[in-house]
């Protein structure tokens, strides 16, 4: 009885989280201060924290490093939001013994930096694709292992990397798993990675 109620406890603290976190992004009263920050030990400990609770699951995260720094210019409070959520949601709605894939890489443009989040689920149909971002969406898929789910975190995550000058989107073809991507700008003040990485180790 006390770990039904202790999970209960817990859904209910993730909608009033999730609800509070879209009324205060639907009236702007919540603003991300931009600042230089090397995003890869971010992604890493995201991805480390869901291996260990895909565990429960017989999920395994990989984390891709192809580099040591990628130093991106927006929030790191929120960016880890977002990872959060993007990296939670895939462990979410993979079937048992499967794999996640994490990665982190500079565009060819070379004015972002994105981050990939693939996983082994049933993937998207056209209609879950349309309404993915919107709030309280309900998709076709559901949680693999009885986690709750409120709609509103892929909505918020939206809300979020837009306020932070990025880009987020999903690409998925049914029965074949759904990546979902996060690009945020790499620099304001550097023209090149290389000088990126300059001014990171500065």
């Amino acid at each position: 009885m006390v770990s039904t109620i202790n999970r209960s406890a817990e859904r209910m603290l993730v909608i009033v989280q999730n609800l509070l976190d879209v009324n205060m992004l639907d009236r702007n009263a919540t603003q991300f201060a931009p600042e230089l920050f090397d995003i890869m030990p971010l992604l890493i400990s995201v991805a480390d924290m869901y291996n260990v609770r895909g565990a429960e699951k017989n999920i395994a995260v990989h984390c891709g490093k192809k580099h040591s720094v990628l130093t991106v210019f927006a929030n790191a409070a929120a960016t880890e939001q977002v990872l959060d959520n993007i990296v939670s949601n895939a462990v979410k709605y993979s079937p048992l013994g499967k794999n996640v894939w994490v990665d982190c890489d500079i565009n060819d443009a070379g004015n972002e930096v994105v981050v990939s989040v693939k996983d082994e689920g049933l993937g998207l149909s056209e209609d879950d694709m349309a309404k993915l971002f919107g709030k309280f969406a309900r998709l076709s898929a559901r949680p693999t292992g009885g986690e709750h789910s409120t709609g509103l975190g892929l909505s918020i995550v939206k809300k979020i990397v837009e306020m932070m000058q990025g880009r987020v989107w999903c690409e998925s073809e049914l029965g074949k798993g759904a990546t979902f991507f996060v690009a945020l700008p790499l620099s304001a003040v550097a023209s090149s990675p290389e000088e990126q990485v300059h001014i990171s180790l500065e």
